[in-house]
């Protein structure tokens, strides 16, 4: 008899993030988005609200804090 494997399905986990800037603006991104590297800086997408379905923008990844 063949055993299968369970499949398991993580899914996405929604951080807020702000600017190390500017503490009034959030932002959101989920785990599951890819990073890109552009000459050598990691930036992350981010959106604005996670209700809105609105265009991902890039923000830097060292100029944003991870609010819990």
């Amino acid at each position: 008899m063949k055993q299968y494997k369970k499949k398991t399905t993580v899914r996405p986990v929604l951080k807020k993030v702000r600017p190390l800037g500017n503490l009034e603006d959030i932002y959101y991104t989920y785990s599951n988005w890819d990073t890109k590297t552009i000459d050598g800086v990691q930036y992350i997408y981010v959106i604005k609200s996670p209700v809105i379905r609105d265009t991902p923008k890039l923000m830097r990844k060292e100029n944003l804090e991870v609010i819990k």
